[in-house]
């Protein structure tokens, strides 16, 4: 939804029930404390099934200064099945208090030990992802990654690539390092980037050879894009 880039139209669109608007409106009233906005879009999306709207809400109901209206949906209910089936971020949107508790430990061991703060960003991507937040984890893989940490290196890359924060060939030598370093996510990052031309010239058969070590690697990913079982 163009909302997405321009966070003041979400409202508006919201208003006249724009596809996805109503929960990117909330994401933005979540990030500028309007908190009651929030829980209200939030609220009714996760009513109808919202998966991002029911993460975010717990989120936005930890913010409130003083108890509020009874909510209409139950989070809980969508969130389970998907913390079951490995979604990390439906865990954590259920054990709040527990991820901000780490938080605290993580931030201190990285002002420690920079090559601590890989394990700080990946924390905050398990989190409500909003954008400032976002822009801080990114920051820190990078950081982790200058300081010899090659599994941040990988997690930077594809996070980047993954929210269009940064141009493919901007991450690929962070991808390249940690596929030398044997990890099967980065080179099955960098194989995509061969098959789609990024790379100059286009090469497929680098890209083959790449999602053959990937999934040697144990990437599930480039297994089935190879064929193998």
């Amino acid at each position: 939804h163009p909302c997405r880039t321009q966070p003041s139209l979400c409202e508006r669109a919201c208003v006249v029930d724009e596809l996805d608007a109503c929960t990117l409106d909330g994401r933005d009233a979540l990030a500028t404390k309007e908190v009651g906005r929030a829980v209200s879009r939030f609220d009714a999306m996760c009513e109808v099934g919202d998966l991002e709207a029911c993460t975010l809400l717990p989120w936005a109901v930890s913010e409130t200064k003083k108890p509020g209206r009874a909510l209409r949906s139950k989070p809980e209910s969508l969130l389970a099945p998907w913390c079951q089936a490995g979604l990390r971020r439906a865990c954590v949107a259920m054990a709040i208090p527990e991820w901000r508790k780490t938080l605290a430990l993580r931030t201190s061991a990285c002002v420690a030990n920079p090559r601590a703060c890989g394990a700080l960003g990946t924390h905050l991507l398990e989190g409500p992802r909003l954008d400032g937040e976002l822009t801080r984890a990114l920051k820190l893989l990078q950081q982790a990654c200058g300081a010899g940490d090659v599994e941040s290196c990988a997690h930077s890359g594809i996070e980047s690539l993954r929210f269009g924060r940064e141009e493919p060939l901007a991450v690929m030598p962070r991808l390249q390092r940690a596929c030398d370093a044997r990890i099967a996510d980065a080179c099955t990052a960098l194989a995509l980037n061969a098959a789609r031309g990024i790379t100059v010239p286009r090469m497929p058969q680098a890209a083959e050879q790449q999602l053959d070590e990937a999934c040697r690697l144990g990437s599930t990913d480039a297994c089935l894009m190879t064929g193998r079982p």
